[in-house]
């Protein structure tokens, strides 16, 4: 039980690095479709 909710824990951590990481993404690929166009 300990170890399952250990992992929920890290799970909830990862989730705001990982939102982040997909919205920088998503930022670089729309400044990049701004230039071209």
């Amino acid at each position: 039980e300990s170890f399952g909710a250990i992992r929920t824990v890290r799970s909830f951590a990862q989730e705001e690095y990982e939102i982040s990481r997909y919205s920088e993404k998503v930022d670089e690929t729309l400044m990049l479709g701004l230039k071209q166009a």
